[in-house]
């Protein structure tokens, strides 16, 4: 009987990577996150952080994930490259403007990891997101 949970499980879909989508304002910028809910262990994960300028000037922002979350992380890639451990600028956002930060990382690690995602716009208003994911085995 419990060897049939853990198929019975991955037909239901639990054990398929699902996104959160978290959508926080910061200054003129409307932040939108898909984060990444639960992977298996050894898959690649993307979180995405989408920014748009609503304000009616131009502006720019930095866009950072703690350490902590990607402590069992493998193969992480961050575009924009970030310029210091996790944290990346985005350039200048002209009105009505997009930039996208992308984070790839193979997931290691059975468990949840948690952290923080902060977007600080130009005058140092930050947003803050919790991050978490957990990888299954």
């Amino acid at each position: 009987m419990l060897f049939a949970v853990p198929p019975a499980l991955a037909l239901g879909g639990l054990f398929d990577a699902h996104e959160k989508h978290v959508t926080q304002r910061v200054g003129p910028l409307e932040v939108h996150a898909e984060i990444p809910q639960r992977v298996r262990q050894n898959r690649y994960a993307l979180l995405q952080v989408d920014l748009v300028n609503r304000g009616p000037e131009a502006t720019q922002a930095e866009v950072a994930i703690s350490p902590e979350y990607l402590r069992e992380a493998i193969a992480v890639e961050m575009t924009p490259s970030p310029r210091r451990a996790w944290a990346a600028d985005v350039g200048e956002i002209e009105p009505g403007g997009r930039a996208r930060v992308l984070l790839q990382f193979q997931a290691d690690g059975a468990g949840p990891h948690e952290g923080v995602l902060r977007v600080r716009d130009q005058s140092g208003e930050e947003a803050r997101i919790e991050l978490s994911t957990f990888v299954f085995p």
